[in-house]
């Protein structure tokens, strides 16, 4: 009987990694860890991969065609919110850690300000 892999992932040297959503996970050189599923995207930035490739599921990241565009202008932020953290993409953060505006920008496909990624950040926060 063959014991499932699935969310296994380790690292070739000794690493830690810092996600914006908050997390801090030490990697030891060749000791496998179970990671969370919010954080796995971003772990190939730092050479870590899958224990067993073959036993994850990739998850298809929403296309920007998706976004629901009936949708009030804060709603269709929100949801470009959501998406940016759980694509979890260090690229899609400042160095302050919030969404930058061009990621939201690119999801949404219109111009926001300052105030709304910020406004839309804090909501997400208090979801």
């Amino acid at each position: 009987m063959r014991i499932s892999q699935k969310g296994m992932y380790v690292a070739n040297r000794d690493v830690e990694v810092r996600t914006v959503l908050g997390h801090v996970i030490r990697f030891k050189k060749d000791q496998p860890k179970f990671i969370p599923v919010e954080v796995r995207p971003m772990l190939i930035n730092y050479g870590i991969l899958p224990v067993d490739p073959d036993a994850e599921e990739e998850e298809e990241a929403a296309p920007v065609a998706a976004l629901d565009t009936t949708l009030s202008r804060d709603e269709q932020l929100d949801a470009a919110v959501q998406l940016v953290r759980k694509r979890n993409d260090p690229d899609d953060f400042t160095a302050g850690g919030i969404p930058s505006k061009k990621a939201l920008e690119d999801i949404t496909g219109f111009d926001v300000t300052v105030g709304e990624r910020n406004a839309a950040w804090r909501r997400s926060l208090s979801a």
